[in-house]
């Protein structure tokens, strides 16, 4: 079978061949909607995700969608998500499971905002709890001196439960670490 008649491939003789122009071709492309795989890119490029993320939040279009939509919403001049980052977003829906029929882009990012809302604590008496916990906690202390790094989550942990208020934990380990050098 080396031949196409041999598997009966005929051009059609009643059908006249399309002519198509580049104005018909650019038209139909611009109806056409984003495709999943440019969609992907945009989101690692634009949006900084990982690529395993932007592929999840692709696999449907509505997901895409909802999550531009809120992301949309988190620039600086909506000033209740303009802290959120993308991350966070990308997180909630595909970590959350959220039900983007249920819950709108408005709703997502003030869940969000509520659950990332952090307190700030008096420099003073952030110190003080640091260097209380500090000393109740000299294992964990002379652990992190021999190079033991996990042990400084540790005493993160318990300043966080002895603060006993939602406080950024970044800032908190650098005074940690600053307390123990």
């Amino acid at each position: 079978k080396e031949e196409a008649q041999d598997y009966r491939y005929f051009p059609e003789p009643d059908i006249p061949p399309i002519r198509w122009t580049e104005k018909q071709i650019s038209d139909l492309k611009e109806l056409l909607p984003e495709l999943p795989d440019k969609k992907v890119s945009k989101f690692e490029n634009k949006y900084g995700l990982s690529y395993y993320d932007a592929e999840i939040l692709t696999r449907e279009k509505s997901t895409a969608d909802y999550f531009e939509e809120t992301i949309s919403l988190c620039h600086p001049e909506h000033s209740e998500g303009s802290s959120i980052k993308t991350k966070d977003v990308a997180n909630w829906i595909i970590n959350k499971n959220i039900d983007i029929k249920k819950i709108t882009p408005e709703a997502l990012i003030g869940q969000i905002v509520s659950v990332k809302k952090t307190v700030q604590v008096d420099e003073g008496e952030l110190s003080k709890i640091i260097k209380q916990v500090v000393l109740e906690n000299s294992k964990a202390v002379e652990d992190y001196k021999k190079g033991k790094q996990t042990s400084i989550m540790f005493l993160l942990g318990q300043t966080m439960k002895k603060i006993g208020k939602k406080v950024d934990a970044t800032m908190v380990k650098e005074k940690i670490e600053k307390e123990l050098l």
